[in-house]
């Protein structure tokens, strides 16, 4: 999967916790989000990665899922712009190419 940039979020996409020295930022495996180490203490065997450590969302999906498209539970829509840089990179990982 696409990676998210660490620069890209201070916190957590799926609890919202800010990212600070002791709260570190995690990637997931599966979908490449921003995580925190409390919604990423899963271990999932993926292909041609080994076990590998995963977002509480990915983990309860089939390990050839690597797209995440959070819920809007998962994701403020209140600030768009935030909201639409996650999209960015999840359209990048599901279909390989940038948008313009």
């Amino acid at each position: 999967p696409v990676w998210v940039p660490d620069s890209e979020s201070k916190d957590c996409i799926l609890c919202k916790m800010r990212f600070t020295f002791t709260n570190r930022r995690h990637h997931c495996r599966q979908c490449g989000s921003l995580v925190c180490q409390a919604c990423s203490n899963q271990k999932k065997t993926l292909q041609g990665q080994g076990k590998v450590r995963v977002c509480t969302s990915c983990f309860k999906r089939p390990a050839d899922d690597t797209v995440h498209l959070p819920s809007t539970a998962e994701v403020d829509t209140s600030d768009s712009d935030e909201s639409d840089q996650y999209i960015l990179y999840e359209l990048e990982a599901k279909f390989d190419f940038t948008p313009e």
